[in-house]
């Protein structure tokens, strides 16, 4: 029964003559749409904010969770419990967050521009089944040649060589020459069209400037790590290693490192890492081979398989300096000579154990700095004048500078 039939029910008549049906119907239509269409969204919309009051309400005295917790699965000390941290997107930067608004690298440009560049070598001194050393290399050159250092292939001490590139795959390395003085050597690949790296001019950087490490440490394949030049043209004696014109440096550097390259903020090399000083007493302190010292041994390397031309004195000395020299009547400040070679020109000078030699070309000498400095750009067969003290008294001669050792490789199969 529809609402019309239910209206014409209650609209019952005595007579049926005195109200038409059709009257009837039209005066229950009438009625029908004076009624409001939209008092049900009224009493829905109170629904709703009676409901939200109630939520408000409950969430005060328990917390805006328990609706949850009354439909979830209560946890049982701890089982059943899940929980995701939630994880932020990183925010985009201009650019690729490759390089500085001035052009150079950042940390992460200059990880993706070594990549490719950069490899790990592997010496085998007896068994070739057993890894001797592992160190670090890279590539400077596109048909394959690679500096590392000396003491990463034992001085030349080896059988065999291993380099592995950036895509896992391996070659064999020949050694084409080390210098043990500067503590580099140079290996060679059979490949080509490699990505070598670019050289910079380590006399060009500054104390302070931000510099990155690139590297193997403990057999971790392509690891960075940056800091800051801490001091430049250090002399350092490490491991039986007297090295010169180093980078002091304060990035992390761990066994593996070694041979690995030290790069500038323009992506340029200035260095090839060496050493570490290790001591429970000291942190941070690391030491790369300045391209300035590297750049004549890699050259003559390749050109004859060893360094040529390298002068030397003839001499071993202890230095001695102002202040124990004050605290001595016997001792003056300079090289106390310890040993004198025979086969060089400097025996024949008149220069015996004991004596202290002051001075090299007019220019005071008290240290191993010292002497390189002035014979650094010297050519075997140069004569230098020099003063040196004996009993009270000092003495004037002169001495041929001598052709250091070479070492060169004859062959590595």
């Amino acid at each position: 029964m529809n609402y019309f039939d239910k209206e014409l029910q209650k609209a019952k008549c005595d007579s049926p003559s005195q109200l038409s049906k059709d009257v009837l119907w039209a005066d229950a239509n009438d009625r029908y749409k004076s009624y409001p269409e939209y008092m049900w969204f009224v009493y829905i919309l109170m629904l709703v904010v009676l409901l939200f009051c109630f939520y408000m309400l409950s969430c005060t005295v328990f917390g805006f969770g328990w609706l949850k917790n009354v439909f979830e699965e209560k946890t049982d000390d701890g089982k059943n419990f899940e929980y995701v941290l939630p994880l932020a997107d990183k925010p985009k930067l201009e650019g690729d967050g490759l390089y500085e608004a001035d052009g150079r690298y950042t940390v992460a440009g200059i990880a993706e521009l070594m990549k490719e560049s950069a490899v790990t070598v592997y010496a085998y001194s007896d068994d070739v089944a057993v890894s001797g050393g592992q160190g670090s290399g890279f590539i400077f050159s596109e048909d394959g040649y690679i500096i590392t250092n000396s003491h990463v292939v034992a001085n030349g001490n080896v059988n065999y060589v291993s380099v592995r590139l950036w895509d896992n795959t391996y070659y064999s390395g020949k050694l084409i020459g080390y210098d043990v003085v500067t503590d580099i050597a140079v290996l060679k690949i059979q490949v080509s069209g490699l990505k070598p790296v670019t050289f910079g001019d380590s006399a060009q950087i500054s104390q302070g400037e931000q510099v990155v490490a690139y590297g193997n440490p403990a057999g971790l394949t392509a690891s960075v790590t940056s800091g800051v030049v801490s001091g430049l043209g250090r002399n350092v004696t490490l491991n039986d290693m007297n090295l010169h014109d180093c980078i002091q440096i304060d990035a992390a550097i761990n066994p593996g490192n070694s041979g690995g390259a030290l790069l500038n903020m323009w992506g340029q090399v200035v260095g090839v890492v060496s050493a570490k000083l290790e001591s429970d007493d000291y942190d941070g302190i690391g030491f790369a081979i300045s391209t300035a010292e590297a750049k004549p041994v890699i050259e003559s390397i390749i050109e004859h398989g060893c360094v040529v031309g390298r002068v030397k004195i003839g001499i071993e000395f202890y230095e001695v300096s102002e202040e124990m020299a004050e605290g001595s009547e016997l001792l003056k400040a300079g090289l106390l000579v310890a040993n004198v070679d025979e086969t060089c020109d400097i025996a024949n000078s008149g220069l015996t154990q004991g004596d202290i030699i002051l001075t090299i070309e007019g220019k005071r000498v008290m240290s191993l700095s010292d002497v390189s400095d002035i014979t650094k750009d010297k050519k075997p067969g140069d004569v230098l004048k020099f003063t040196y003290w004996r009993e009270d008294k000092e003495y004037e001669s002169e001495f041929k500078l001598m052709e250091a050792t070479s070492y060169k490789v004859i062959e590595v199969n």
